[in-house]
């Protein structure tokens, strides 16, 4: 499968999978560059031990692709082809999808810390190893097209000259079909956000210090300028980050503060960035929208935790908890809008920062009851202020379903014929939607029958597909609230109402939902379980001679009101001894109390959500 690679000085290219990890040199200016990793077959490194969120078999009809040298055509041409070849990556361990479970990536997971995310130092391979590929072409002040009615996206939605920074299609107004029966408020979904409150283009402008990906949401002559730099900057950083996959300990300190200094910038654009009281990335609305601001947003929680791990080092707790802070305001801030891949990159920062960075400043001797303190405030600011991830992905998803329905019944947007084509390198409807669709199986058979289907496609076949996409999305919602395996059960219900021979475009598009609720779950119980290790650990700072009677007693010590949430069971959690150290728990997915004998390994054995003071 071959791996699309750009370089700064504008060629497109096509690698060899063989070479993923690789260095390469451009052959027209001599540029080193990288070829992207493929998706592992799980997750490697920090972030996977962290989240443990097993999704593997599943498919998506996402794309969460780099931008190359800001040409979106390009990644959405290598999603599409994926479809066409009937290849789906398989990615297991993932925190990824939604009804849309995980990701296609024909490049890189945001949520797969690779263990060779860049080639080694110096194995750099020939120029004969790329093949020239075709590419969008613009002059440098050519403005990039919002896809309308012929270049993807809402169909009906306005086709005006790309604003920069912005994300690629992105789309401010639903179309009027979305206003006419949705099962939440359309109107209010799409509120605007004054210009002078949005931190997105701020972020958008810091996330380009950290990553080449967002390059598409900028003008040519701003990707000319700051490109080069930043795709360096890339490579030492994949250098870095396969090393320390390897070895955390085997980048010295010196050599991180470096590099740490290369992101300066970056970091402190965010907190500008910040400064703005809210914040929606707006997005294309079609089943090709890209999300590179999420893809980006990898390299800002890696280099966070790096970046606590030297300030706690050399003694700088304070700053520590404000990288901690600004961490979890980037993952809050993807929220809004954000269908499921977004919310479950949310869900992914979250998991690094619980595990990675809080769990470093919990280990350091200079800790102080006071630190503790500011750490639990953090954590429930963070609660308090994040939207609710399962329902705002719904909504999300039910834009996209509504959105793929309307293109694929009037052959418009993603499913307009010459975009299929010229663009994302598709022959037919099918192959598009069996490759990404969750329910889609990506054969030729299945692919042939979708053909088929929206061939002889009528009003009242589209009727009853919007008829039923509503009565799912109405009772999942509606069951968001509800106790744990209240809601797996109405999900279960809600999905054997939808799949019918008779609506086989909302069976093939919804699939997924019972991982994504397992994902959401469990980052609830994360959060919960390290605000009771904080808890915990401010105990034992202060009463070091003592052991805490019960968990009540430690909660209330640190000033919480409670024992913070069993998501599983609806109870508090828990607290026992293993080992001569006291840990926290939750019962997990089966529901059953083991006394935190057994670890459930995120749900792949009978077990306990085990949470420890010591990094994993």
């Amino acid at each position: 499968m071959p791996i699309p690679v750009t370089c700064p000085c504008g060629k497109n290219y096509q690698a060899k999978d063989e070479l993923a990890g690789r260095q390469l040199k451009c052959p027209a200016c001599g540029q080193v560059l990288v070829v992207p990793a493929l998706p592992s077959p799980g997750i490697g490194g920090d972030l996977g031990d962290a989240s443990g969120f097993d999704m593997s078999g599943t498919h998506s009809n996402h794309t969460l692709r780099p931008t190359g040298a800001g040409r979106p055509g390009t990644a959405r041409r290598g999603a599409a082809r994926a479809a066409n070849n009937g290849f789906v990556w398989k990615v297991g361990a993932a925190v990824a999808g939604g009804l849309v479970a995980v990701i296609a990536l024909a490049v890189v997971m945001f949520l797969v810390f690779a263990a060779r995310d860049g080639g080694p130092d110096g194995d750099v391979a020939t120029a004969d190893s790329l093949q020239e590929s075709e590419g969008p072409h613009r002059t440098p002040d050519e403005p990039a097209s919002v896809p309308g009615t012929s270049a993807g996206g809402s169909s009906e939605a306005t086709a005006t000259a790309q604003r920069f920074p912005s994300l690629p299609g992105a789309v401010s107004n639903p179309p009027a079909y979305l206003l006419e029966d949705a099962p939440f408020d359309m109107r209010t979904y799409f509120g605007p956000l004054p210009a002078e409150q949005n931190a997105a283009p701020l972020y958008l402008d810091a996330l380009f210090e950290f990553s080449a990906d967002v390059s598409g949401c900028f003008s040519a002559a701003e990707q000319a300028r700051r490109g080069p730099t930043i795709q360096q900057r890339q490579q030492r950083s994949y250098a870095i980050h396969n090393r320390r996959s390897q070895n955390e300990d085997g980048v010295a300190g010196p050599e991180l503060d470096r590099a740490l200094q290369e992101y300066a910038a970056g970091f402190a654009k965010l907190e500008a960035a910040q400064q703005r009281p809210g914040c929606v990335f707006e997005s294309a609305l079609g089943i090709a929208a890209l999300l590179p601001h999420a893809q980006a947003a990898r390299e800002v929680a890696r280099w966070t935790d790096i970046k606590t791990q030297r300030d706690v080092e050399q003694g700088r707790l304070d700053e520590a908890l404000e990288n901690i802070d600004l961490l979890l305001r980037l993952s809050r801030d993807l929220q809004r809008r954000g269908a499921s891949v977004t919310q479950l990159v949310s869900v992914a920062i979250d998991s690094v920062c619980y595990q990675g960075c809080v769990k470093r400043v919990l280990a350091d001797q200079n800790l102080t009851t006071d630190h503790c303190d500011r750490l639990l405030a953090i954590l429930a600011r963070h609660e308090q202020q994040a939207v609710d991830p399962l329902v705002e992905s719904l909504r999300g998803e039910y834009v996209i379903m509504r959105s793929t329905l309307h293109d694929v019944r009037f052959q418009t947007g993603d499913f307009d014929p010459k975009f299929m084509r010229e663009e994302l390198e598709v022959d037919s409807i099918g192959a598009l939607i069996t490759g990404l669709a969750p329910g889609g199986s990506g054969s030729d058979q299945e692919a042939a029958r979708i053909d088929a289907y929206a061939a002889r496609m009528t009003d009242d076949d589209y009727t009853a597909e919007i008829t039923r996409a509503n009565e799912l999305y109405e009772a999942v919602i509606a069951a968001a609230g509800r106790p744990y395996a209240e809601r797996v059960q109405a999900i279960a219900a809600a999905f054997a109402r939808v799949r019918s021979p008779d609506t086989l475009l909302v069976s093939l598009l919804s699939g997924g939902l019972p991982e994504i609720l397992q994902a959401f779950v469990r980052s609830e119980a994360e959060l919960h379980g390290t605000q009771c290790l904080v808890a915990l650990r401010r105990w034992l700072l202060d009463q070091p001679a003592v052991q805490p009677p019960d968990l009540v007693t430690v909660v209330k010590a640190a000033g919480m009101p409670s024992v913070p949430r069993d998501p599983y069971d609806d109870g508090p959690l828990r607290m026992t001894q293993q080992q001569g150290q006291l840990v926290i728990y939750s019962v997990g997915s089966d529901g059953r109390d083991d006394q935190a004998r057994s670890d459930w390994q995120y749900g792949k054995q009978p077990g306990d959500f085990i949470f420890r003071l010591a990094r994993d």
